[in-house]
């Protein structure tokens, strides 16, 4: 239940209104982190390999740690 929370926030910040990535302070881009390694990690495990849920989380993380960049 906890990582579909996490899974829902890792989706909604950044992509929704109010919420955008040029709205997010930096806590709530730390927590976006978080939570989307959160789920990669416990989506390896459960499901090793390349996965598609694994790969889009991944990518999204990739985009969002690069927005992030100071």
């Amino acid at each position: 239940m906890v990582l579909t929370v996490k899974k829902f926030l890792g989706d909604l910040y950044g992509l929704t209104t109010g919420f955008t990535y040029r709205e997010l302070n930096r806590e709530r881009f730390e927590n976006k982190i978080d939570y989307m390694r959160d789920f990669i990690d416990v989506v390896s495990k459960v499901d090793p390999g390349y996965t598609k849920a694994g790969g889009r989380f991944f990518l999204q993380l990739c985009g969002v740690v690069n927005w992030h960049i100071p």
